[in-house]
């Protein structure tokens, strides 16, 4: 008799667990977030368009994976424009794209930390820093991206979520659709650094053309609208001193630091004076630059004020720079080849010259204005379309 129970406990489990057993099998094997570097074949997994809704699981595994000597560190700005190949960089060969959407300072902390964790020999780190980043609002991480940080092994539960979720198995299954419509679209290289091209799909939501000044306007209206970006701004002491305590590790450790403010175009650094952040923005230069020189581009030069056309070789949007101006960052700040940069891209700030620098952008941001009245004009009318959308 108890034979009997045996083997039908036996049957009864094995019938349960079989199709969960498949499932995890099946997620593992597509693996559709690029967790577990499965294998990449093209028709079938090779492109990862659920990259994008798990970003910092799957850098987290990356640098768990590659053990990078170099680290490219910021925020989307970073993902889109910073090439982790580039010959400037001490070690080429083993340099990671770390660019977080939308992260804050305190998270490029933590990830700093991750990297180090995984690659003791960590010896550069070049960081690109937003003003959003040091915003109050701007929330700090989840429990769960925070506690997969500092790790040299995936969680337990990151595992598990890619394996038997629901979530994880939509996302396998659009993996499988989205290689048998396309195979050339790949969202991220192995070094992390995310394809310009596809950012069309991440900000129209459709296949359907839009034409760049509307991109741009759309963009400068998500910043305009968000409390992390310009609705709401407190330049929060607590991400200083997140920001110090990178600047402490890496000197603590050796390793080689260049830091740098991301430029954006000149229509977004009017909407940050539209938004009334302006003193703000120029207090948290003030700010950052006691704690480490680092090198300015978010002013008004020959790069930021391309005119906004289809052709336009500088920016993706008017938040995010392309790999072309990444290129001249990475050769000005570590004076690889300076011929290629214009002469008016690039300042080292310091604090004996912080002050004469904001006073001259100052002039730039007027000499611009006079120059661009129908562009300031749209800007005005987004803030206004923003603020009455949100008082109805």
């Amino acid at each position: 008799m108890i034979k009997k129970y045996r083997r039908f406990t036996y049957l009864f489990l094995t019938a349960a667990l079989s199709p969960l057993l498949a499932i995890g099998f099946f997620n593992g094997i597509v693996d559709p977030y690029g967790i577990f570097n499965s294998p990449k074949i093209t028709g079938f997994n090779r492109l990862k368009p659920k990259h994008l809704t798990q970003i910092r699981m799957f850098k987290s595994s990356e640098i768990i994976r590659q053990k990078p000597k170099t680290v490219l560190l910021g925020s989307s700005r970073v993902d889109f424009g910073l090439y982790p190949k580039h010959p400037s960089l001490l070690n080429p060969k083993s340099g990671y794209n770390l660019g977080i959407l939308g992260g804050n300072i305190y998270e490029l902390r933590r990830y700093l930390e991750h990297a180090i964790a995984n690659q003791p020999d960590l010896q550069e780190v070049i960081l690109g820093i937003d003003f959003f980043m040091f915003n109050e609002y701007n929330p700090k991480i989840g429990d769960r991206t925070d506690a997969r940080l500092g790790k040299t092994h995936l969680t337990k539960q990151d595992t598990l979520d890619v394996i038997f979720s629901f979530d994880a198995i939509e996302a396998s299954l659009a993996t499988l659709s989205a290689n048998q419509a396309y195979s050339n679209r790949i969202v991220y290289s192995d070094r992390g650094m995310r394809n310009s091209k596809m950012l069309a799909n991440t900000i129209k939501k459709s296949l359907t053309f839009m034409p760049k000044e509307k991109v741009f306007q759309r963009r400068i209206k998500e910043y305009f609208s968000q409390e992390r970006y310009y609705k709401k701004y407190r330049l929060h002491k607590k991400y200083l001193a997140d920001f110090k305590s990178i600047v402490g590790t890496c000197n603590s450790n050796k390793i080689k630091l260049k830091a740098f403010i991301s430029p954006i175009h000149a229509n977004q650094l009017k909407a940050i004076k539209i938004a009334g952040l302006w003193p703000d923005f120029e207090t948290w230069k003030r700010e950052v630059v006691t704690i480490t020189p680092l090198w300015n581009f978010s002013g008004y030069n020959s790069i930021t004020t391309e005119p906004i056309s289809e052709s336009m070789k500088t920016f993706l949007d008017s938040a995010h720079y392309s790999k072309e101006v990444g290129d001249l960052i990475l050769t000005r700040i570590l004076d690889y080849k300076t011929e290629p940069v214009p002469d008016d891209f690039g300042v080292l700030l310091t604090p004996d010259n912080i002050e004469a620098h904001l006073e001259k952008i100052r002039g730039d941001r007027e000499l611009w204005v006079k120059n661009n009245p129908e562009t300031v004009q749209l800007l005005l009318d987004i803030k206004s379309e923003v603020a009455g959308t949100e008082e109805n």
